[in-house]
């Protein structure tokens, strides 16, 4: 049986977050930076260790060609390995170890992926388009199997994304999130280093969301665009205006559901302070004497 011994096409920098232990591992980040290569390497590195079952996944798929299916591929013939594994049409398999690796896309098998029984690692490759309602699916079905891992790929797109806000800004407990970019990736050749910096010179907005990862803030279908409320903060000090005239505090009041009570209090045109709080159906008084108590001070 031979072994993938060779890691030198996996990027070292890369090297611990791939082998310290976890429930979930987040890689993100621009382009061009080895994140699904290196992914693909390890999971070729692992299959043949050990017997597992594995789901890799991406939003829509309509075709094996538009899997990881292929990066797989050419890692294993990259590594010499073809002997070792054999190529269906839907599932690769590891004929030393017996691991499958399965392909789904999850934009129209989220339900299947209920019923799978025994995966031990699910890759979710363009994770940014994951949805609350795909995730409260996904991860206990997953960690239902005791030493399973999640692996969570992608390319920020915008700041007000699910998959961002759960993975990069407030990760589940037991997941290392990691962000890596092209000037990590000692793969690059020289005629990719030109193109990555002709385009920083180009549009600096664009280089920064493309090559170094970080997301828009705007969305196209929003109303309110973020970058207007990020201006509006504070927006008195940079204007040189002295807040005066009126105070205020305005209140939206919440019962039962998952809405919550809000305060905001104003003076003139600048808003001083919010507080949300959770209140019953049963304490609609109790918030109001909150809020006219709050007026008062």
């Amino acid at each position: 049986m031979s072994h993938l011994r060779n890691t030198t096409s996996m990027n070292p920098a890369l090297k611990s977050f791939w082998l310290t232990r976890s429930r979930g591992k987040v890689l993100f980040g621009g382009r061009m930076s080895s994140k699904s290569w290196d992914a693909a390497a390890n999971l070729v590195r692992i299959v043949q260790m050990v017997n597992i079952r594995v789901l890799c996944t991406r939003m829509f798929q309509n075709k094996i060609d538009e899997s990881v299916y292929s990066l797989i591929k050419s890692q294993v013939e990259r590594f010499g390995l073809s002997d070792d594994f054999e190529f269906q049409k839907t599932k690769i398999k590891c004929l030393s170890t017996g691991s499958e690796i399965f392909f789904y896309g999850l934009a129209r098998n989220i339900d299947e992926i209920k019923s799978l029984e025994n995966i031990t690692i699910m890759w979710m490759e363009e994770a940014h388009a994951l949805t609350k309602a795909m995730w409260e699916v996904i991860e206990p079905t997953i960690i239902r199997n005791e030493g399973a891992e999640i692996w969570v790929i992608f390319n920020p797109k915008f700041a007000t994304d699910f998959a961002y806000d759960r993975f990069v800004l407030n990760p589940p407990r037991g997941y290392i999130t990691r962000q890596i970019n092209y000037d990590e990736n000692p793969f690059l050749g020289p005629d990719a280093l030109i193109g990555i910096e002709a385009a920083r010179e180009e549009d600096i907005d664009d280089f920064n969301h493309i090559y170094l990862g970080i997301p828009k803030g705007d969305d196209e279908r929003v109303i309110i665009k973020r970058k207007w409320l990020e201006a509006a903060v504070d927006a008195h000090k940079v204007l040189g205006i002295t807040p005066s005239g009126q105070k205020r505090i305005g209140y939206d009041v919440a019962d039962d559901g998952l809405d919550l009570c809000a305060t905001v209090s104003a003076y003139g045109i600048l808003a001083t302070d919010l507080e949300e709080w959770k209140a019953g159906s049963d304490e609609l008084v109790d918030s109001a004497y909150r809020v006219a108590n709050r007026a008062h001070t």
